[in-house]
């Protein structure tokens, strides 16, 4: 007699530190249908080991609405200046049907239409920012790096090799964007907690990590410290983005205050990341603060019309 399977899966997020072990009061839930989609977990032989290779094979992943379409475009075109070799994962999360026609035109663009329909409800509420990890995760079944970079990324440069030695203390991923006129603790609800348990104490004094621009590689220390909870925390509206979630903060003017104090804010997908990251390197300030590859890019909120964009008429999408 066959053995029905429950439609759904739980997982409960732990971790042991050189301190004390975390283990999470809430579970984070998730269909068979979008772990097998998203390949949670990948296939054994998907993983892969560190090597300099890593920085000739990784692929950019962006998406944008309509309203950070022509913000997007630069970063499209600093892309095709410095790394024109590179393929541009474009996600459409709410475009219009002439800002789809100019990207397909784009020289190295690959247009995805993120489907919402297959994910939970919330994900297609863009505030809550629960697309950034899913697009990523989509790619990162296909390709064995990603570099997510946001709508207001411009490249500077093209040497990949100054970020060699950052990928070996990260196990395969790198940041490139740091927010540390704040901590993490003071841009997180605390409901988030309770899907993904840290030392809130030793959170008060770490700068927050940016969430803007980030390479990774499908190693299994990445895997399973970070894009699995990141991912499945996405996918759970309460992880995510718990009731009364804002992103916009109380004003703060002193350490005590941009450290210590919760500033009735909440950073979704970047509060997530930190939490993650800070529990793999247990909290180490020395060793977090150098996975930030520095003076590789910058950050443009909003149009600028720095680069040529190339277009490939002929090309198929």
């Amino acid at each position: 007699m066959e053995t029905l399977q429950e439609p759904v899966l739980k997982f409960r997020y732990a971790i042991e530190t050189q301190d004390h072990s975390l283990k999470a009061n809430e579970e984070l839930v998730a269909s068979r249908d979008v772990l097998k989609r998203l390949e949670i977990p990948p296939p054994e032989e998907k993983f892969i080991d560190l090597s300099a290779d890593m920085l000739k094979n990784f692929v950019f992943v962006t998406a944008a609405s309509s309203n950070h379409f022509d913000e997007s475009l630069d970063l499209i075109g600093s892309i095709q200046e410095f790394m024109p070799e590179r393929v541009i994962y474009y996600y459409d999360i709410g475009l219009k049907t002439g800002q789809v026609e100019i990207l397909k035109k784009l020289c190295g663009v690959k247009y995805r239409l993120l489907n919402f329909d297959v994910y939970p409800e919330h994900v297609a509420t863009l505030s809550t920012y629960a697309f950034k990890a899913i697009s990523i995760k989509e790619v990162m079944g296909e390709h064995s790096g990603v570099f997510w970079v946001d709508t207001s990324i411009r490249l500077k440069g093209n040497n990949t090799e100054t970020f060699w030695n950052i990928l070996q203390v990260g196990n395969g991923m790198v940041f490139f964007v740091s927010a540390f006129a704040h901590s993490n603790f003071a841009t997180t609800r605390a409901e988030m907690y309770d899907f993904l348990p840290t030392d809130q104490e030793k959170m008060k004094d770490l700068g927050s990590i940016g969430a803007g621009a980030m390479l990774l590689h499908n190693t299994n220390f990445v895997y399973e410290h970070y894009i699995k909870w990141w991912v499945l925390c996405a996918l759970n509206r309460y992880c995510i983005a718990p009731d009364g979630s804002r992103k916009f903060c109380d004003h703060y003017y002193t350490y005590e205050e941009r450290y210590h104090i919760y500033r009735n804010c909440h950073r979704f997908e970047q509060a997530a990341l930190n939490i993650l990251v800070c529990n793999a390197f247990n909290h180490d300030k020395s060793t977090i603060y150098t996975l930030r590859a520095r003076y590789w890019l910058s950050i443009k909120r909003y149009k600028t019309v720095m680069f040529k964009l190339h277009r490939c008429e002929s090309k198929i999408t």
